[in-house]
């Protein structure tokens, strides 16, 4: 048995259409999920893979994200992604953000993918509303 296997399943990604969430969604995807995303721009049409988007392969729907303090979530550091693009630019504020991280650089997108993975599997099967916080070692430090 593969546990990450998710053929015939159906998985929903809140705020998987860019960056860090789309990751997760792609993630899942590969390993057989059908992959509805969820995020706030009225269509698929209105997200530039330039920025992080990817959603070939995904359903797309425009919803309203609310408070998801009641479910399993992965609570990334400092990853790589449109949003962090004030720092990933500048080089001095990149060099300063990475000698702050143990493992001495920044993560990316794809890598929050498995333990958003983890979570979603039945190896999780008796957590509930845990946070898993992904920051390469940053709370460490």
């Amino acid at each position: 048995m593969n546990d990450l296997d998710y053929t015939g399943k159906t998985v929903l990604v809140v705020g998987g259409s860019s960056g860090i969430g789309n990751g997760i969604a792609q993630a899942f995807r590969v390993r057989g999920a059908e992959v509805h995303v969820w995020g706030p721009r009225a269509s698929a049409d209105d997200y530039d893979a330039a920025e992080g988007s990817d959603l070939s392969g995904l359903h797309y729907t425009q919803v309203d994200v609310g408070d998801m303090d009641a479910i399993e979530r992965v609570e990334p550091g400092f990853v790589a992604t449109k949003m962090t693009k004030v720092t990933t630019e500048n080089p001095k504020r990149k060099q300063m953000a990475e000698a702050s991280i143990p493992v001495g650089r920044m993560g990316e997108p794809h890598e929050m993918a498995g333990p958003a993975l983890f979570l979603a599997s039945p190896l999780a099967s008796y957590m509930r509303g845990q946070t898993l916080i992904v920051d390469g070692g940053l709370t460490l430090s």
